[in-house]
């Protein structure tokens, strides 16, 4: 999957609504949130104040006056391409997870 691609695959839903798309519950009891979902799988979070939110592990970027949603999206890319980059590469170009694994050990 290309950037372009990546943003392309972005909804907007909410947390509870990305919970049944993932099967995961934890956000049913939370309070109703704005996330932007990309490749059905990652999202930024929206704050309802015309800012974004990435958190990734233990790291947190809000949207500023020097952080834009395209700089949110780039890095929320390169994480999910670190996650998914076998699967992604299997897709793109028909090949088996175990062929696009480096054959040097």
């Amino acid at each position: 999957m290309t950037y372009d691609d990546f943003v392309k695959s972005r909804r907007e839903m909410t947390n509870r609504e990305f919970g049944r798309l993932v099967k995961d519950s934890m956000w049913e009891d939370e309070p109703e949130q704005t996330f932007l979902v990309y490749a059905d799988s990652f999202y930024i979070s929206a704050l309802g104040d015309g800012r974004y939110d990435l958190l990734i592990g233990n790291e947190e970027t809000i949207t500023s006056d020097t952080t834009s949603l395209s700089d949110l999206e780039k890095q929320l890319f390169d994480y999910a391409q670190s996650e998914c980059y076998p699967e992604w590469q299997q897709r793109d170009t028909g090949l088996k997870a175990d062929d696009a694994s480096s054959p040097n050990p």
